[in-house]
Order: C-alpha cells, then sequence, then structure tokens
C-alpha cells in the first residue's frame, strides 16, 4: 500500500531501491521474519511499482552484500542466504522487466562503517575483528555511506542506460576473488 500511495502522491515510480535487512537471525526461528523482511518486501514492492516503472523505463536497484560471495561471519547465515535471494531475484528480473524496459541491477556493498550502525557497534565492542576486518581492505579503511550512496545514483542515472543485470562489488577491493 505505501508504494502504491507513494506513487500516486508524486505522480510516478522512476527508481525503486530495495535497502531493507531483518538483520542475521541467531535461530532458525527468525529465518521467516528475514525471509519476509529482505526478500518478500522485494517481491512485493517491485510487483506495486512495476505499472509506474515499465510506463517510465525506470531502475530496480537492490542493495546486498559481498557475504553472498564469500563466508564473512558465523551468525550470519540468513542474512547471506536472503541477501543472496534477493541478488539472484533481482538480477533474474533484468531479463523479465528489462524485456520491458526496465533495468536491474545489484550494488553488493562490503563492511562499510556508519556512525552508529552495525560496524561502529564491533568497533565498540569486539576491537580486535575490527581491526583484523579494516586491515584485509587493501586501503586498510571501511568505506563511507556515499561510496554506496554515488553507486546507486550512478546506477539510477541514464549515464547506465545500458547497464542491466550487474551485480556491482562496492567494497574498496576487500573480497579476495576474481571474476570471469
Amino acid at each position: 500500500g505505501w508504494v502504491e500511495s507513494s506513487i500516486a502522491a508524486l505522480g510516478g515510480c522512476d527508481v525503486f531501491v530495495h535497502n531493507t535487512s531483518g538483520k542475521p537471525a541467531r535461530k532458525l526461528e527468525g529465518w521467516m521474519n528475514n525471509f519476509n523482511v529482505d526478500l518478500m518486501s522485494l517481491v512485493c514492492g517491485v510487483d506495486a511499482a512495476k505499472g509506474a516503472l515499465v510506463d517510465g523505463g525506470g531502475v530496480v536497484i537492490s542493495i546486498g552484500t559481498t557475504a553472498v560471495v564469500e563466508h564473512f561471519a558465523s551468525g550470519s547465515g540468513s542474512y547471506s542466504a536472503l541477501k543472496a535471494a534477493v541478488t539472484n531475484w533481482t538480477l533474474g528480473q533484468a531479463q523479465v522487466l528489462g524485456a520491458q524496459g526496465v533495468r536491474c541491477n545489484v550494488v553488493q556493498p562490503g563492511p562499510i562503517f556508519v556512525e552508529g550502525g552495525d560496524w561502529d557497534m564491533i568497533k565498540q565492542n569486539m576491537g580486535a575483528f575490527f581491526e583484523a576486518t579494516e586491515a584485509a581492505h587493501p586501503g586498510k579503511a571501511m568505506g563511507q555511506p556515499e561510496d554506496v550512496a554515488w553507486t546507486v545514483a550512478f546506477l539510477a542515472s541514464d549515464r547506465a542506460r545500458h547497464i542491466n543485470g550487474v551485480n556491482l562489488t562496492v567494497d574498496g577491493g576487500f573480497l579476495k576473488r576474481v571474476n570471469w
């Protein structure tokens, strides 16, 4: 309902950015909440916005995580698994909605430091882990929220008009893999 009322109030929808997370479920019963928050909010939100997106040649951008391609921390199973589902679904829509003029991409951040956020809490409570994670970055520093925001703004812009079905990593070289 919120998506539909927003489209009515704003006169359309050019860009749909899915940026939700139920955080990692530590127990199995928490997985259903993560399923609904992380994945089903995307599926239902895009379904509600689809007509407006198709009418205007819109863009869908999902925020993923590098935790879907490389094991990161114990206890993040639900987070990683459901963000992998978000990535797979979004990139699949690049074919389905792409045929209707809607570009669909994923922005996959690595560790991003946000004041008051998860990494700030880790820094305060698990200093050695935080320092080791920062040291694993080639530039020895975590990303900032602006790094992700600028990437989203680029993918939403006409400058990215021929980019569809991409999972774009924003991690400063944190992942140790080679993409072909």
